[in-house]
């Protein structure tokens, strides 16, 4: 039977942190502890007796998107349950190898396609802030289902409250964070116990979603949880972080070749920005997944407080912009601590953590998109 009436709970991390995952603490706030894991329980309870799981994540996912999907489905298979995930299109390549192995046949990316909502489905959105963020296909389909369901860890935003049922912590490094003690305590109901198939993937999304731990967003409780799966995986897993930041492919290094020399410098250099036009991708033979890493790329400048790159949202060739035709364009956000991106990403109905955000402008020309979220930018640097 499912559960109707929306709640949202915001857990702590004192709360939180004390799960199955860390066997031998002793938990602080038991009370708190139990209220907290209460309702983690209903949406537990409403998982595993619901005939079907259909889980969405955000459009242009990245590791803790893919991570935290793929690890929920699986876990959700192994307790009898027919959970698929929903994705518009392949991720970028460095993360695919989330899709393999276990995951495989229970990945569609076709869109809604293959989506089939029974009487007793339930949705599950992961690392998906708010409605902007669901790929336009997925929205539309929300409504048709007779619970939704939200975990996340992003700050809650405009149109974030589209969920029947919510699990969000901004406390959490990462989705993957939080689905760690979840999926411990469905297992915990069956006997079961999480093995390298979803530990590899939790991991990842945090590794992903912390820069390799870099990021101010890592806690005890994120190395608390890392050291855990760690224990499950073995410690052979460097080839994680090879993957998503050493490896890049021939077309990615010529598109840095082609494109690097045209950042530009505001405010005496605390703002660097790059636009990558349609034609630089066409020069270097590269795709839009090879821009992924960019941005971050460019908060190595000496001197830097924010970096802005800008780029289509579909690469066409040629494109000669039209006065009235507008199109879309991605942009990536990031910044030292002491600033917040989300904020600016907000402007634009995106989001993301307060130092790693993006959004997509709908504008004429790229120039065009570049100077309003380039205002918007500076005006985050002014302001502080």
């Amino acid at each position: 039977m499912l559960l109707r009436g929306r709640f949202a709970v915001y857990g702590s991390r004192r709360e939180a942190c004390r799960s199955s995952g860390f066997r031998g603490k002793k938990m602080e706030n038991k009370t708190g502890c139990e209220r907290f894991f209460e309702q983690w329980d209903r949406v537990t309870d409403m998982l595993t007796a619901a005939g079907s799981v259909c889980i969405f994540t955000h459009t242009s996912p990245d590791g803790d998107a893919i991570g935290s999907a793929t690890a929920l489905a699986i876990a959700l298979h192994r307790t009898g349950v027919d959970a698929r995930v929903f994705l518009d299109g392949l991720p970028s390549y460095e993360i695919r190898y989330l899709l393999g192995d276990e995951a495989a046949g229970l990945v569609f990316t076709d869109g809604t396609k293959s989506l089939k909502i029974g009487k007793n489905t339930v949705c599950v959105t992961v690392d998906t802030a708010n409605r902007n963020r669901l790929d336009r296909c997925f929205l539309e389909t929300l409504g048709d289902f007779p619970a939704v369901v939200k975990i996340d860890h992003h700050l809650p935003t405009e149109g974030g409250d589209y969920a029947d049922f919510e699990l969000t912590d901004p406390e959490w490094a990462a989705t993957c964070e939080g689905l760690f003690p979840l999926i411990s305590r469905l297992f915990d109901r069956k006997g079961l116990k999480i093995d390298y198939a979803i530990a590899i993937r939790l991991y990842s999304g945090i590794l992903t979603d912390t820069g390799r731990f870099t990021y101010t967003n890592t806690t005890g409780n994120t190395l608390r949880t890392v050291a855990a799966l760690v224990d499950i995986t073995g410690s052979e897993i460097d080839w994680v972080a090879k993957v998503n930041y050493e490896y890049k492919a021939e077309s990615t290094f010529r598109l840095i070749g082609s494109s690097f020399e045209k950042m530009e410098m505001h405010l005496g250099g605390r703002l660097v920005s790059l636009v990558l036009k349609d034609e630089y991708f066409g020069q270097a033979r590269a795709t839009l997944d090879d821009a992924g890493f960019i941005v971050s790329e460019l908060m190595k400048v000496i001197g830097t407080d924010m970096a802005l790159l800008v780029k289509p949202a579909e690469i066409v060739p040629g494109f000669e912009p039209r006065s009235g035709v507008k199109r879309d364009f991605k942009i990536s956000l990031r910044c030292r601590p002491g600033f917040d991106v989300a904020a600016v990403g907000g402007k634009f109905g995106g989001g993301g953590h307060t130092c790693s955000a993006g959004a997509t402008i709908s504008a004429e020309s790229i120039e065009e998109a570049h100077a309003a979220a380039l205002a918007e930018c500076v005006k985050a640097l002014e302001g502080v």
